[in-house]
């Protein structure tokens, strides 16, 4: 199918373009602390939060878009998925029917989705969550990914992101370090932030020292600042370096785990593919996940599973800023968007309070983006002056989690997509994938050579 029909089929069909919309009656989940602002009314002009106040004072603007909560409704920043593979109109879409109104592509993207495809969900052309883009630098030849050689090198691909409109670079595990060291230099020079794995040649105790921001995984902790020694008598200093640092950690755990479960296992590939979420997929992701190389392996990772999960709460516990992400939907099992309520509750079982993990997936994104992306506006909580990227929900999340699964509808920059329209954009996409679906349930029930 061509690009151009796809984005005919997933154009974006939000009941008003931004200007006037105000939340009447709703329970606020503000996100700024763990409090919840009863019976409200939130007014939205033209895309941005413009006063929130209580619900039976206020004064509506003229021709205001009113959606009515009833006192029964919960209104919470829009999630932020902080580690995504996406890049395609029809994956992207995806996030949003699950909440997600922002998301952090940290594969290398592709020009199309730096270019011209944000520039559609910008203007509404394209239903999509606001995206942003990094660069991939690595020091050897692997596939679609950009490596260099030299400093000199190092400096001219950063040099060629910032041209390209890239918002980060990501370096990856085998650049020299002389090579990470000349992206450090000349990142901030051309202010562009440095966030990703840890380097092998260098260590993420010197990558956080000298200006890296943010550590894409948190595995990348057991093989650049453990050296794979699973060793707990070493996580206090590792956490107060981290700390001292200030820079931000995505645990990563919903991959982590996803991947820990297929781990030799085949068969647990075919078992996602059993989900209620499974029918969103295109053909090509099912095939690449069936060819899944973690399921080739040998062994169990349980051990590093369970390190981790310690590693978090403990990076938790010393108030590191830790964000949520997902690094989907490239590993299998994890699906666009629904692998985000997972990653949120994998938070929770590591120890952290349900405000911790939900400020972990709206606020501190929010935070990160703008202190490290030039001019982005601020989101992440609801407060007036921020961008509009909100979700209404059926119940309190911080009383319970799967209130977050109960979506009433979905604000992406001051545009209102109900539940219904939510509906019929991914019943539309399920369509379109028909065949896929075929070959989806074949090698869910082992037909066919999978």
């Amino acid at each position: 199918m061509s690009l151009a029909l796809i984005l005919v089929l997933l154009a974006a069909q939000p009941e008003g373009e931004p200007g006037l919309v105000a939340f009447e009656d709703v329970n606020v989940l503000p996100m700024d602390a763990e409090h919840v602002l009863a019976h409200q009314t939130v007014s939205i002009r033209d895309g941005f939060i413009e006063e929130i106040s209580p619900w039976m004072s206020s004064k509506l603007a003229p021709g205001a878009k009113r959606i009515l909560g009833n006192g029964a409704l919960y209104l919470m920043p829009g999630l932020g998925d902080m580690h995504v593979h996406a890049e395609r109109a029809e994956d992207l879409l995806l996030y949003v029917t699950h909440g997600v109104t922002t998301v952090l592509n940290l594969g290398g993207a592709r020009g199309d989705l730096a270019h011209s495809l944000r520039d559609k969900i910008e203007k509404g052309e394209i239903l999509g969550p606001h995206c942003y883009v990094s660069f991939i630098i690595d020091g050897s030849g692997l596939p679609d990914i950009f490596f260099v050689r030299s400093a000199e090198e190092a400096r001219a691909a950063v040099r060629l992101a910032k041209t390209n409109g890239y918002d980060f670079i990501k370096v990856y595990n085998t650049l020299s370090r002389e090579a990470f060291l000349a992206i450090i230099d000349e990142a901030r020079a051309q202010g562009l932030a440095v966030g990703g794995h840890g380097v092998r040649s260098v260590g993420l105790k010197e990558q956080l020292a000298a200006g890296q921001v943010m550590v894409a995984h948190g595995e990348e902790f057991i093989y650049s600042a453990f050296w794979d020694k699973l060793d707990e008598a070493q996580v206090p200093e590792v956490v107060a370096w981290t700390k001292a640092s200030g820079a931000y950690v995505i645990p990563n755990l919903s991959a982590f785990n996803a991947i820990t479960r297929q781990w030799g296992k085949p068969a647990e590939v075919r078992e996602f593919l059993k989900q209620k979420t499974a029918p969103d997929l295109r053909e090509d992701l099912i095939l690449d996940w069936l060819r899944s190389r973690y399921a080739k392996r040998q062994g169990s990772l349980s051990k590093e599973a369970a390190f981790l999960k310690k590693l978090t709460r403990a990076l938790s516990d010393a108030a590191v800023p830790l964000m949520t992400g997902t690094d989907s939907p490239v590993i299998p099992g994890m699906f666009p968007g629904a692998s985000e309520w997972v990653d949120i509750q994998l938070l929770i079982d590591a120890g952290l309070s349900r405000f911790q993990a939900l400020s972990a997936a709206t606020r501190i994104p929010g935070v990160f983006i703008n202190a490290n992306v030039a001019g982005a506006p601020r989101f992440g909580t609801v407060a007036v002056g921020n961008r509009a990227d909100l979700l209404l929900v059926r119940g309190n999340p911080l009383q319970d989690i799967s209130a977050l699964t109960r979506i009433e509808g979905v604000m992406v920059g001051g545009r209102w997509y109900a539940r219904s329209v939510l509906d019929e954009k991914r019943k539309a996409l399920r369509a379109r994938f028909e065949q896929a679906d075929r070959l989806r349930r074949n090698a869910a029930a082992g037909v066919g050579a999978f």
